[in-house]
């Protein structure tokens, strides 16, 4: 189930970079808020397949 919601989580990512790949502006701070809000949602499935596992 975490493989599957991480696979789910990187493919909208992955589409999110491409669609704001052709505006510049917006490339460089966007890319950062993706990278961080990815983070946080890979922390959390981490912490929820911990729990998970208990």
């Amino acid at each position: 189930m975490y493989i599957l919601d991480y696979e789910l989580e990187r493919g909208i990512v992955v589409e999110i970079k491409e669609n704001f790949t052709n505006t510049p502006t917006w490339s460089w701070w966007c890319s950062g808020i993706i990278t961080f809000c990815h983070q946080i949602t890979g922390i959390l499935s981490l912490i929820r397949c911990l729990q998970r596992e208990k």
